[in-house]
């Protein structure tokens, strides 16, 4: 029994001796292989973030002022090398709707516009301001007021999902005006345009006969409310075609004032907070042939939002950064001179793209930079310390000791003991010692290996084990020249192993 396990323990320890060896490429695999993949993925990301997918764009409908500052922009945006596909839309509401739905990326809107669960839509930069056009034909007089003139008339509030539509049901309702129910007729009658629609209605006018002028003229309302960035199309369309005329807004302030009187309209509203007192500058428009050349004859005080451009907060911000490129610098911003959003307010957040391109100068952005850098550092230390730790106990489990080999030594020796006490098959004797004797052989070249490694250092423990070893083999048991020079000389090392 003593035998059986001293031959069990001498055969594991040569099985742990060959996977000692083995492990070490096994780890160099493990490690390239994970260096490889880390390497690969950084380098997809890094290419995946040059890559800029095409954005949705819209600003209203088209053959309008706003519509051709977008359509500029996106043609100065490829530049840059991003693909802006614009759209027309009826208005800056449905512009934020379609962003919180995911259908467009990126919109200019107004500034006063608030839609419920718009959180995801954050601004980028102010492009101008667009003043509302209060346009009237007909008999008034500059001395009448607005509201009373326009009760038993028809007054032109734009398309839904405008923000034409929006205010002028803020400001009938601030004017005490009452819109038709189906009870009773009301103080006004609302008349729903589309620009286009109404484009096309006015160049039928300035094509027509004379004779046929009049009628076509008496089928657009009497007021006209129109917003638009300065000269806006469509009101030069009506100044023209059909003789209108441009009138102030006489109580801008009082109206601004009265910040908590807003209504929603369906999930939209008009947030009077972020409406300016603006003027149409004189002699803006050319007027009609028979009336007064140029309008408005003075300044002319009203109210405008700022043209504001959003995007959804998933935008990416590598993107959103060439989107500001193309806002503040070159032609467009020599064209438009846009506005950082830090110096306008408005309902939405700046989005984190913005943040970034504006603070790229900033002397924060450098002192945030190397908090950043060193937060890395820290952790990349954490973590090599970690690793160093690991593989020192790795290391630790793999080296072998001085007392590893004694202990080997020392079963080694009470099995030699113990073969030569048998009696036993001779055989089966002979078979046990060159067993030993080989072990011996394999255990000198681990030494030998452990020494080269610097896995054993202590020069007195080295001598030791190589005098024991040496005893030992002197004290094996003479056999014939052959099977000495067969046992006893160890084939040649192969280098690569």
């Amino acid at each position: 029994m003593r035998r059986l396990l001293l031959e069990r323990s001498l055969a594991m320890t040569y099985i742990r001796s060959i996977l000692q060896k083995t492990s070490k490429r096994l780890i160099a695999i493990c490690l390239g292989v994970t260096c490889a993949m880390i390497c690969g993925f950084l380098i997809s990301r890094m290419y995946r973030e040059e890559m800029h997918q095409a954005l949705r764009v819209s600003a209203g409908p088209s053959s309008t002022k706003r519509f051709e500052i977008a359509s500029y922009f996106c043609e100065q945006a490829s530049k840059t090398g991003l693909t802006l596909n614009l759209e027309p839309t009826p208005g800056s509401v449905e512009c934020i709707e379609l962003l919180k739905s995911g259908e467009l990326d990126v919109a200019f809107v107004n500034s006063c516009i608030s839609v419920s669960g718009d959180d995801d839509v954050q601004v980028l930069g102010v492009v101008g301001i667009e003043p509302f056009h209060v346009l009237v034909r007909g008999d008034f007089s500059g001395q009448e007021r607005l509201g009373e003139w326009l009760k038993g008339k028809r007054i032109g509030v734009g398309e839904k999902g405008s923000t034409e539509w929006l205010f002028a049901h803020e400001a009938l309702d601030y004017e005490r005006l009452k819109l038709p129910t189906a009870s009773a007729p009301g103080d006004v009658t609302p008349v729903e345009f589309k620009k286009k629609d109404l484009i096309s209605f006015v160049s039928s006018i300035t094509a027509a006969k004379d004779s046929e002028k009049a009628s076509l003229i008496d089928n657009l309302p009497e007021c006209m409310l129109v917003q638009g960035s300065l000269p806006s199309i469509i009101v030069q369309l009506l100044v023209e075609a059909a003789n209108y005329k441009i009138v102030p807004i006489a109580a801008t302030e009082a109206f601004l004032n009265d910040t908590f009187r807003s209504k929603h309209y369906n999930s939209a509203k008009i947030e009077r907070q972020f409406l300016e007192a603006t003027t149409i500058p004189m002699l803006t428009y050319l007027g009609h042939a028979d009336g007064d050349w140029r309008l408005p004859e003075l300044d002319c005080k009203t109210l405008g939002a700022r043209l504001i451009v959003v995007a959804r907060r998933d935008v990416p911000s590598h993107t959103v950064e060439l989107l500001m490129e193309t806002l503040f610098e070159g032609e467009f911003q020599s064209r438009t001179r846009s506005i950082s959003p830090r110096d306008i307010p408005s309902p939405f957040d700046i989005h984190d793209g913005a943040v970034a391109y504006l603070d790229r100068d900033k002397p924060v952005v450098v002192n945030e930079m190397m908090e950043g850098v060193n937060k890395a550092l820290s952790i990349l230390g954490a973590m090599s310390a970690g690793g160093l730790s690991i593989y020192g106990l790795f290391w630790k489990s793999r080296s072998r000791k001085p007392t590893d080999y004694f202990a080997e030594l020392r079963k080694l020796e009470l099995l030699y003991h113990s073969q030569s006490a048998d009696g036993g098959d001779q055989e089966m004797r002979e078979g046990i010692l060159r067993s030993i004797e080989h072990r011996l052989i394999t255990l000198r070249h681990e030494l030998i290996d452990d020494i080269c490694e610097g896995r054993i250092t202590n020069e007195q423990s080295i001598s030791t084990i190589i005098t024991i070893l040496q005893d030992y083999r002197n004290s094996s048991p003479q056999r014939t020249a052959s099977n000495q020079h067969a046992t006893l000389i160890p084939e040649p090392r192969k280098l690569a192993a």
